[in-house]
């Protein structure tokens, strides 16, 4: 019982190491359009500009590391590439449609209480339906992230690996 307890504050204490490390720094909440400064941190929009996209007065300095003048004066597009990273980290916008931003393993007590939440009709099933719906796009996402993720940590084809696989095949052919 001891070890379930230890494993359970190890994995919370990594997830709000996580949570910190990639939530805005000034609202504290997970965002996908972060922008990032020349001393490479980053905040996210809603935080840095105001409503005329024009950086807000208090913040023309870095409020992690005071550089002066380290983001635009005026709102950036936010690369698509970069909404995706923060996608793939984990962050979700709510699939309700009330637009709140949240980490992957927020969304279903999100969903619970959104306030734009649809009741849905239970169905009879022979197999058990998550919480969270996802849309087919978003599921084909997900899916492209875990395979990229996948396949980058369990092969290269650097020419060594290329070269030792022709090696066993010759050396197969040999004995055939």
């Amino acid at each position: 019982m001891q070890r379930v307890l230890d494993s359970i504050s190890v994995l919370t204490n990594v997830q709000n190491t996580y949570e910190q490390r990639f939530n805005c720094p000034i609202c504290l909440c997970p965002k996908l359009k972060m922008v990032y400064g020349s001393c490479q941190h980053r905040i996210c929009q809603d935080c840095l500009y105001d409503a005329d996209d024009i950086i807000r007065q208090s913040l023309q300095r870095c409020p992690s590391c005071q550089k002066e003048g380290s983001f635009p004066d005026q709102r950036p597009d936010i690369p698509d590439d970069n909404i995706e990273l923060q996608k793939c980290l984990g962050m979700r916008v709510c699939v309700n449609g009330c637009d709140v931003e949240l980490w992957e393993w927020e969304i279903e007590e999100h969903v619970r209480v959104c306030p734009k939440r649809i009741e849905k009709v239970q169905t009879p099933s022979r197999e058990k339906r998550s919480v969270v719906n996802l849309d087919p796009t978003e599921k084909k996402r997900l899916r492209s992230c875990r395979l990229s993720t996948r396949s980058s940590d369990n092969f290269s084809p650097s020419p060594l690996r290329l070269r030792s696989a022709s090696r066993r095949q010759s050396h197969a052919n040999s004995y055939s």
